[in-house]
């Protein structure tokens, strides 16, 4: 037979047999249903079927060799990945989104602190004496990503405290004899509502960020921890001395070799600064450097080890730089120029539930008026230890132990404080193990130039979510 018969009657012949091939049982079954159409509108209704029933009889299908199965691994590999990443950025606090396909995204998150405080000043007027009551913070997070390298923050806290702060204290002497049978002291209740964060960030890369708005002045290690992640239910009376909330500026941030190295440089308008001049308002803003190194490897944002991670050591150092002009409070004039200059060092270490973190704080202001400086020191260290209990419980003792000498050439007066607790972990098995932690803690205050003396107890529980 000819060649070209051959192949004429092979194309014959899988013509004849791939529509037989083709046509599926429910497809038949759909055809016979619907024999009062046109052959022409049955023919495409059963094309369309056909294609249907194909699609999701491949989706359904279980796979049959190692090939077929190959992309679905892949897939779920790569997702497990994608989540890796994401989590870990959440906990730098700074990457975006791993896919870029997720853009635009609001995270939302928050936390609830509620609690019973107590304090005792022996020394003080009847009335201060003895000051107690409920407290609780309410807390809300959203972080948003409208575009690709685009990040916003809102980080918000109610504060409803029924305890006052201490704002001064004033000696007083009844006999006047000299010596002092007493003190006053001023008392200020806290906002009902603050923002701790509220930024606009670019965020190009890991290792790098600009971000403006309401944030933190990074000139502590406490002071870059966010509320919730602090070890005891509030950072360390030195550091709330030097500088103390959140601030108004812009700063960049880079992060280098995976967190080993970072720096931070910003400019603020030095809100937050503690340690003010009495009976002055300053004008200026405020230049802040810090820098850490972590040689053994980044540490995450926050305090303590309820990880229990491997050994880490962190040195640091930030300054603040506030060239400004003074103003009487009263009247508005007498303009003098001030230079303001704060210093901090840091050392930190954490090995499988060991912490230890101690730092140290100098400030010194001269101006045009005075010819005495302005000069106060500070410093803290705070010890801490995370057991975990039968894999689940968490428990951490810890300590801290600090002082505040503050107008050491003029009229100096030392502080001295130490905080005792313990911190218990009811889910320390979960990712984050301090989502819920109760605590447990000792408050004690020694005022030894005015000779007084408080002391309290506070418990308290945290949830975040």
């Amino acid at each position: 037979m000819p060649q070209r018969a051959r192949v004429f009657l092979l194309v014959v012949a899988a013509l004849l047999v791939a529509p037989t091939a083709v046509a599926q049982p429910d497809d038949e079954a759909e055809k016979a249903e619907a024999g009062e159409t046109d052959s022409d509108e049955a023919s495409d209704q059963a094309t369309d079927d056909e294609d249907e029933d194909g699609a999701d009889d491949q989706d359904t299908a279980e796979p049959t060799t190692a090939d077929e199965a190959e992309p679905e691994a892949k897939e779920a590999d790569a997702t497990g990945k994608v989540a890796d990443a994401a989590a870990a950025g959440e906990a730098k606090g700074d990457t975006q989104p791993a896919a870029e396909t997720e853009f635009p995204r609001v995270d939302l998150g928050g936390h609830v602190r509620a609690g019973f405080g107590l304090r005792v000043r022996p020394e003080a007027l009847p009335r201060d004496e003895l000051d107690y009551g409920f407290f609780g913070v309410a807390g809300l997070a959203i972080d948003a990503w409208p575009f690709a390298m685009w990040r916003a923050k809102l980080h918000l806290e109610f504060n409803p405290d029924a305890l006052s702060s201490v704002t001064g204290i004033e000696l007083f002497d009844v006999e006047g004899d000299g010596e002092v049978d007493g003190a006053v002291t001023t008392t200020e209740i806290s906002d009902g509502l603050s923002i701790q964060e509220a930024t606009a960030a670019f965020v190009p890369s890991e290792m790098f960020q600009v971000k403006a708005g309401v944030t933190r002045i990074p000139f502590s290690l406490q002071a870059q921890s966010k509320n919730t992640e602090l070890m005891f239910p509030t950072r360390s009376h030195p550091n709330e001395k030097f500088l103390s909330g959140a601030d108004i500026g812009a700063i960049a941030r880079g992060d280098f070799a995976d967190g080993i190295a970072g720096v931070s440089l910003g400019v603020f308008s030095g809100n937050s600064l503690g340690l003010k001049v009495p009976n002055a308002v300053a004008r200026g803003v405020v230049l802040a450097f810090r820098g850490d190194v972590n040689p053994f490897g980044p540490y995450a944002f926050g305090e303590g080890d309820p990880k229990r991670g491997p050994f880490r050591l962190g040195f640091g150092f930030g300054t603040m730089f506030r060239p400004a002009t003074l103003y009487d409070e009263g009247t508005g004039t007498e303009p003098r120029s001030a230079y303001d200059l704060r210093l901090a060092g840091s050392l930190r270490m954490a090995f499988r539930g060991v912490s230890l973190a101690a730092e140290y704080f100098r400030r010194q202001q001269t101006d045009s008026f005075s010819s005495r400086p302005e000069v106060a020191d500070g410093a803290y260290a705070q010890l801490a230890w995370f057991i975990l209990l039968a894999d689940r419980f968490g428990l951490q003792p810890m300590a801290r132990a600090g002082f505040v000498a503050k107008d050491q050439m003029f009229d100096p007066r030392l502080v001295g404080y130490i905080d005792g607790g313990l911190n218990f972990y009811p889910a320390a098995d979960a990712d984050e193990p301090d989502q819920v932690k109760l605590t447990l803690q000792y408050l004690g205050e020694r005022r030894f130039t005015e000779k007084a003396e408080a002391h309290g107890a506070a418990l308290a529980v945290q949830l975040k979510f």
